[in-house]
């Protein structure tokens, strides 16, 4: 009997040796291909060893060679010729090699083998989300894709079936911190809940175990970097953040009868907070300037809310150079980011005429004690607006900077108009 350590040493070496067949056209002389890709006495191995080794093959084309070039695993491949092939196909399929679309044809084609289409729905499935190059689109682009295909050609039955699947792919799963795990959970959620009544009122726990995750890895999260041709992962990952906390928010102004209902509630805007100062860069990145300003606006609300300036203060809402506070240089900051966002939009394609008006517009909210870092910059951005597609401002938007300007204009030159009537006295 051989020894069991030995054939576990065995097994990944021979492999190895086998995957040579892949890279070189089969041979005339099939013994003598054997006898120079694998060990002699490969006949001594046990039939279960030999199974592992077929199993641990990665594709198709290696998978076919070694069966036809030895006849000692032929005979293992030919009793279990659908598994060895399901297998390696669905590595193929996990590596991201395999387009999804032909994942769901596999799958389509072998729906009524339950168990040969939920290895490949899991494989092309995790495909999507660890492919080496990401697409146009990024990973919850492709995986609606891939649902859409399934939805439309499969009958009710069979595609709840890849949903109860899904489902159990995600509930009470710790999750790895990665854009990708954290973007396809999202999405496996969001096609649990357009499902079945069935398989949407399941998801309900589900989607708490993994909202309760995001809140406990937050700090991880957003620690992350986000390299080039992440960045649609990431915002999917990030909005679902801001949605959680802003769900948050609101229950804990119904609870205001609690004593800790302002202690939670701050510490979703504080968490809020962070979430956006991580996803106003991307957008800012891929020039999404119309999303861009609603983050921005969203900071600045948090800001003001909060009275963050006046607490840093000791209560006293005081004004303040951004050299000598932190809280007017985070202002300051934003200030000149709308600036950046809304110039963008008044010279570009993207939002048109009323997304810019709005844009315009965020600087009246703005609150007196951050007034004399923003206020040149809504002239600016006002007169910009004001060129391009004329005054659509009135005096109740609080264009007290504009009637500055034209009460100084008037007032000079009535002072000119003046002088003139003296010289001519």
């Amino acid at each position: 009997m051989l020894d069991t350590k030995a054939n576990d040493r065995a097994g990944p070496k021979v492999v190895a040796k086998l995957k040579g067949l892949e890279e070189s056209p089969i041979q005339d002389n099939k013994k003598e291909q054997l006898h120079t890709s694998g060990p002699d006495n490969l006949s001594l191995l046990p039939a279960e060893l030999k199974s592992q080794i077929l199993f641990e093959i990665s594709d198709q084309k290696t998978l076919l060679n070694l069966s036809e070039v030895s006849k000692v695993f032929r005979t293992v491949f030919d009793g279990r010729k659908k598994e060895f092939l399901l297998s390696a196909y669905a590595k193929e399929l996990r590596s991201g090699e395999v387009p999804y679309q032909d994942g769901a044809d596999a799958i389509i084609k072998h729906i009524k083998d339950p168990n040969a289409a939920l290895i490949l729905f899991e494989a092309t499935w995790n495909g999507i989300l660890y492919a080496p190059i990401l697409i146009l689109g990024g990973t919850a682009f492709r995986l609606f894709l891939l649902m859409e295909i399934l939805c439309d050609r499969l009958d009710t039955q069979n595609y709840d079936t890849l949903l109860l699947l899904l489902y159990s792919m995600y509930d009470h799963v710790v999750l790895e911190t990665s854009w990708a795990a954290w973007a396809g959970a999202i999405t496996a959620i969001e096609c649990l809940e357009d499902g079945s009544k069935h398989v949407a009122t399941s998801v309900i726990r589900m989607e708490e175990w993994i909202l309760h995750q995001f809140a406990s890895k937050q700090r991880e999260i957003l620690g992350k970097s986000v390299l080039e041709g992440q960045e649609e992962n990431a915002l999917c990952v990030l909005g679902e953040l801001i949605r959680y906390h802003k769900e948050h928010q609101r229950r804990e102004e119904t609870r205001h009868l609690e004593w800790n209902h302002l202690e939670r509630k701050k510490k979703h805007s504080n968490n809020l907070a962070e979430v956006l100062q991580a996803s106003l860069p991307l957008h800012v990145r891929q020039s999404r300037w119309v999303m861009a300003h609603k983050e921005v606006a969203g900071l600045l609300r948090l800001e003001d809310e909060g009275d963050r300036h006046a607490d840093f203060h000791g209560g006293v809402q005081c004004i303040c150079d951004p050299s000598t506070c932190r809280h007017t240089a985070y202002a300051n900051d934003l200030y000149g980011t709308l600036e950046e966002i809304r110039i963008n939009l008044i010279r570009g394609p993207q939002g048109g005429k009323d997304e810019a008006y709005i844009a315009t517009s965020e600087f009246e909210h703005m609150p007196p004690c951050y007034k004399h870092i923003a206020k040149e910059r809504h002239r600016r951005v006002r007169r910009m607006y004001i060129d391009r597609w004329g005054n659509p401002f009135d005096r109740s938007d609080g264009s007290e900077d504009e009637s500055e300007d034209e009460s100084v204009d008037k007032s000079k030159d009535e002072s000119d108009d003046k002088s003139e009537d003296d010289a001519d006295l």
